[in-house]
């Protein structure tokens, strides 16, 4: 079976699954229906993980503090980062707590190794600027210029696809980080160097996130007797 038949069953059988949660919904009164949004988004999220997984998409995580800075400092900030590959586009999500002051700018930095610090390659629009805790989400188009930083697109040869290719190459080598800048270090407060995730550890954070939905559908449940 290629590729594509591989994702096409899943996903009409997670089609399936859903369109059957929705009548047992109507059929059966609020009771029933209340889960089916929890249902929902995590019947797609194992289609689209599933989907991805049959792509060769790759994952990366990071663990944020201010020890992995260069220099290191004692910010107690805490956060931790997925950047995963899934073709030629990245999707970045970022959670971050207790930033010292507010948050001013964040990269993903590339090629240089964990202890070194790197040009930026990417930088995200839109941050919850002067926030100490939030989240950054984004998905990245790696075929188009504007994802890149100029300066890293000219380093890397001066085309988009050199560039892209230099940031998936070091990413593999353990050589990309991101970081977060603040009003008080606006070098960096917090770094989260990357490292790759064995795809069925991917697949064990989300069966562990199922048990979590199943706990909170049980006590609505409860709550409702």
């Amino acid at each position: 079976m290629n590729c594509r038949t591989c994702v096409n069953k899943i996903f009409t059988y997670v089609s399936n699954v859903i369109f059957g949660a929705y009548l047992a919904g109507v059929t059966y009164g609020c009771g029933v229906s209340m889960g089916i949004s929890f249902m929902i988004r995590t019947l797609l999220a194992v289609a689209l993980l599933a989907a991805s997984s049959a792509a060769n998409a790759v994952s990366y995580t990071a663990t944020f503090s201010g020890a992995a800075e260069n220099p290191p400092n004692a910010s107690l900030a805490t956060g931790t980062g997925l950047l995963r590959v899934v073709g030629t586009s990245i999707i970045v999500d970022i959670e971050f707590a207790n930033l010292g002051s507010g948050l001013r700018d964040a990269h993903i930095h590339c090629c240089s190794a964990p202890t070194g610090n790197g040009p930026v390659a990417i930088g995200f629009t839109n941050l919850p600027l002067d926030q100490t805790s939030g989240s950054i989400e984004r998905v990245l188009d790696l075929t188009l210029a504007s994802t890149f930083r100029s300066a890293f697109i000219t380093a890397s040869g001066g085309t988009v696809d050199l560039a892209r290719a230099r940031l998936l190459d070091q990413l593999a080598a353990g050589n990309v980080y991101y970081n977060l800048h603040t009003v008080n270090f606006p070098g960096g407060e917090i770094r989260g160097n990357l490292a790759a995730v064995p795809e069925p550890a991917s697949w064990a954070m989300l069966l562990s996130g199922f048990g979590l939905v199943g706990a909170t559908m049980r006590r609505r449940k409860a709550a409702l007797a």
